[in-house]
């Protein structure tokens, strides 16, 4: 009499041979585990773009690179490109797409963009020191929002371990805080850094209240190197270039323009002299005058004002001259 095993009859029923261990292991996809990499290791992927709701940052999919632990420091570089992005590999929670290789967010400022990276395309992934990219200052800009200290020291603490580039918007308890404007490392310009506890961060705000204070006296209508006055120095010159720089910064500032003035008057002067007076150190008396011409304003156009300011020193040329 023969015993046959009840998987074996449902094997005979079915047609089918039970599977061995072998086959079984063929079929499973290939482990990520291998030798550690080592500095300056590199190997050639594939990068896509892929959706920001699976992750706003780059998705490495390891079972394409065995040996990428995570915490590696790794470079994105494509053709002669030797700057390229940086990333953090994070912990591996494997890939949706399993033959998907790179993947980097459109995030809004796309990373792609950014670094001239195109979809499906070849790119360069590089295993680097982090001492020599860890970012030495980091400079941050932020507009229509407050920051005090305590939030920046917060935003600060948060980025370390983390990588950052040029016009990346932070995000900051679940709003955007700032945009990176400029990253150090070793005094050069670069154009992504990894940041470290040891790195400077550095705020920019483009929404801030400005007093710019000009300070009239007669040495104004005295006449510069090139033939032109001082004066007209503030109104033809600087101030033009300031508010161009701030135009092309992006900025929102509030402006309040002064013109500030002392006048000193002699012992027989005083009775004449209305107001209350003030003594200086030297025992000299003096009365401080002032003319606002913008406040608290937020102006796009500043011809108006130049000219505003230009016409008010006037009446200051006859007393002061």
């Amino acid at each position: 009499m023969t015993t046959v095993r009840p998987s074996d009859s449902q094997s005979l029923q079915y047609g089918r041979k039970r599977s061995n261990t072998a086959q079984s292991l063929a079929r499973m996809p290939p482990s990520t585990a291998g030798v550690p990499l080592k500095l300056g290791d590199s190997k050639v992927l594939n990068t896509w773009v892929h959706d920001p709701k699976e992750s706003p940052k780059v998705i490495l999919n390891r079972s394409w690179w065995p040996g990428v632990a995570e915490g590696d420091l790794l470079r994105v570089t494509q053709s002669e490109d030797t700057s390229g992005y940086l990333f953090t590999v994070p912990k591996d929670e494997g890939c949706p797409k399993p033959t998907l290789q790179a993947n980097t967010s459109p995030s809004t400022v796309n990373i792609a963009d950014a670094f001239s990276m195109k979809n499906n395309t070849e790119v360069t992934v590089t295993k680097v020191d982090k001492d020599s990219h860890s970012a030495d200052y980091v400079e941050f800009s932020f507009a229509d929002q407050y920051l005090g200290r305590n939030e920046m020291w917060r935003l600060g603490k948060h980025l370390v371990g983390q990588c950052v580039f040029v016009d990346q918007d932070i995000s900051f308890i679940g709003v955007i805080a700032a945009k990176v404007q400029n990253i150090f490392v070793k005094g050069q310009q670069v154009s992504s850094g990894y940041v470290t506890p040891r790195t400077k961060t550095i705020y920019r705000s483009l929404s801030a209240k400005v007093t710019i204070f000009i300070q009239v006296c007669r040495e104004l209508w005295q006449f510069s190197g090139d033939g032109e006055r001082f004066y007209e120095k503030i109104v033809h010159s600087f101030l033009p270039t300031l508010f161009s720089n701030w135009r092309e910064a992006g900025t929102n500032h509030t402006v309040t323009i002064v013109l500030i003035s002392r006048v000193y008057y002699d012992a027989t002067e005083l009775e004449c002299a209305a107001g209350p007076l003030r003594r200086d150190e030297d025992g000299r008396w003096y009365k401080d005058f002032f003319k606002v011409i913008t406040d608290l304003e937020v102006i796009n156009d500043w011809k108006p004002t130049l000219f505003l300011l230009k016409d008010s020193f006037g009446p200051f040329n006859g007393t002061f001259s």
